[in-house]
């Protein structure tokens, strides 16, 4: 368990004691932190005792939410990563036990399920396929269990996009050869919405994804490819990403 922070005190007891009520004790938890100064880490300190070895952390000056979280992966000695943010929950203390059981069950690089707002109650999720993910939404990064093997493949998350980069790297999962993603109906977290995210932007990625796939289209299939791309795409740069509205990464 990967949790990236930064002056998050009034958050981290809650994340920490959703972990700690798990049945599933299997885990370890890798806390990212950006030198906070609100008391964040006399937080961590006091929950120390009770997690022992299986509570580590790191205090170092960052470049971001996501370059914490590549810092993460290389810290995390466990062989499925999952990101949570300071201030988010899991949902029950079954989670990992039922995701546990899950996996156990199943040949998958990526599994994920769903996630519910804290202030509306609202579920977010379902399946998610390449094209869903192109041209309508992300999955949750709370929502998502990686195998390390899929970060030795791909890398970690590209730190140009600031706001979106798990969005750019489940992109790059879903459109890897062989790569396979499998959907669990089951809450994983609770998260907090930011205020104003409706209106939270990336602007570099938004500009260098239709030109990537667009790229891809004439080295690959040619002109029905391209003019299918055009088409959707010119409604996605018209039109702001429903995902604009979900949570993105955070600490």
């Amino acid at each position: 368990m990967i949790v990236p922070t930064r002056n998050a005190a009034s958050g981290i007891d809650a994340c920490l004691s959703s972990l700690w009520a798990q049945s599933c004790r299997d885990y370890e938890v890798l806390v990212l932190d950006g030198q906070s100064t609100d008391g964040t880490l006399q937080k961590l300190q006091s929950h120390a005792a009770r997690f022992g070895q299986a509570l580590r952390w790191h205090s170092e000056p960052d470049a971001g939410v996501y370059h914490a979280m590549n810092r993460g992966i290389a810290h995390a000695r466990g062989e499925w990563l999952h990101f949570l943010g300071a201030d988010d929950v899991l949902h029950d203390p079954e989670v990992l036990a039922d995701v546990v059981r899950f996996m156990a069950t199943r040949q998958a690089d990526i599994v994920y399920g769903d996630v519910v707002e804290r202030a509306s109650g609202a579920r977010y999720g379902g399946e998610f396929s390449l094209d869903r993910l192109l041209f309508e939404c992300n999955i949750c990064h709370q929502a998502v269990y990686y195998r390390r093997s899929v970060f030795e493949k791909l890398g970690g998350y590209n730190t140009r996009y600031p706001i979106w980069a798990d969005w750019d790297f489940n992109i790059r999962c879903f459109r890897h050869p062989g790569m396979r993603a499998i959907w669990t109906d089951r809450v994983i977290a609770v998260y907090r919405a930011r205020s104003g995210i409706s209106r939270v932007e990336d602007p570099v990625f938004r500009r260098e994804l239709p030109a990537t796939l667009l790229r891809d289209a004439r080295l690959q299939r040619g002109g029905a490819l391209r003019r299918w791309l055009r088409t959707r795409l010119s409604r996605w740069l018209g039109d702001s990403p429903r995902s604009r509205r979900r949570p993105i990464a955070k600490r």
